[in-house]
Formats: C-alpha cells, structure tokens, sequence
C-alpha cells in the first residue's frame, strides 16, 4: 500500500488504502482505488462464480482481465499525458503484448503427477486445455510441458485476437484447486521450449 499510494498511473495519482465492506466508489471517485477480489478454489473444472454474478456484483472490484483492461482504457483516456509510462507504453493485459502464443502456469501440480497410476494425465490436460481453449477462437496447438515445476501448459492460437481473448479469460481463474497465470510469450519462446 505504501509503495503504490501517490504512485503516478496514466497523468492519474493513486490513492491506496484498505478496503472495508462498506466502501462504494461513486460516479465521480477516482477509479483507481480499486481493491483486488480473490476466488476461493473451484473443486473440479474452471470456476465460471464470477461469470455468473454480472457486471455490477461487487462495485469498485477488479475480478478479471476484462476488468483490468477496462481501467486500463478509462484510465488512459482521461491521461493528457500522452503514452503511458514504460517506454514504448504498458502492456495491455497486464503481461506483455498479447502475441499468438499464451502459457497457461498452474494447470496441474507436479508434484502430484502420477504417470503409473494415471498414464493419460497429459493427453486429459491437453483435451481440457484445448476444449476450453476454442471457447475463444482458433487454437492451432496445445502442448503440456511435462518436465515444467510451475505447471505450464503453452497454447497457440490461429491469430492473436483468439489468445487476447482466451488470456483475458483464463488468467486468475482457477482450475482443479490452483490459480491458473495466464501470460504471452514469443514465438521464439514456443520454438526453443515446445517439443512435439
């Protein structure tokens, strides 16, 4: 809080505090002071609660990508100031510039991985990613890394639209008791890493 207060966003201060349940930001409030809501864990599957309570649930909450990316903007908009600050101007998803390739961190725990007991764990993992995956758009590839300690499953998408669209979808959902991080890479980065 004491790093972020004061902290200049797009020609806007911040005003950081803690939030209490009875705070409501008005028409006019700064739409910076917003405080960050956390889903419990999904027993089984993706957790669609969010989707599920509308736009205007729980007002001055930022409860996902779309909601980041809509401050973004209104932030942005209301900024004389020109680019915002970063050099070549801030990611918009909050990762790096969306490309065509997204890696999905978190989609399963390794250390729960039991090839003996469940030898088709990776082929499931992949069939999930990929079926959830096309609710977005074109998915061209879908590769579980087996050797990753973070859980990595890397998506490639037919253009960049369908993994903006699956990024902003899937990053900070949960599935099967983790947060899924939903982050662009490069094309290089699929190349040097992906491997069948």
């Amino acid at each position: 809080m004491t790093a972020m207060n004061g902290f200049q966003l797009a020609g806007k201060e911040l005003k950081v505090g803690i939030a209490t349940s009875d705070m409501q930001l008005g028409e006019n409030a700064n739409p910076a002071v917003a405080a960050l809501g956390n889903a419990p864990p999904a027993l089984d599957g993706f957790d669609e609660d969010a989707k599920s309570q509308g736009p205007n649930a729980n007002p001055g909450l930022l409860r996902d990508g779309n909601d980041r990316l809509a401050l973004m903007q209104k932030l942005q908009q209301g900024s004389q100031s020109g680019p915002m600050p970063g050099g070549g101007g801030m990611p918009i998803m909050g990762n790096a510039l969306p490309t065509t390739v997204i890696v999905l961190h978190g989609m399963f725990n390794p250390a729960q991985v039991n090839l003996q007991s469940d030898p088709e764990f990776f082929n499931d993992i992949e069939a999930d990613v990929e079926q959830e995956c096309r609710k977005y758009g074109s998915v061209m590839q879908v590769w579980p890394d087996k050797g990753s300690h973070r859980g990595d499953v890397w998506v490639r998408f037919g253009d960049v639209t369908s993994s903006a669209n699956c990024q902003r979808a899937l990053d900070r959902r949960w599935f099967a008791g983790q947060q899924i991080i939903a982050e662009f890479t490069t094309e290089s980065a699929w190349s040097a890493s992906v491997r069948g």
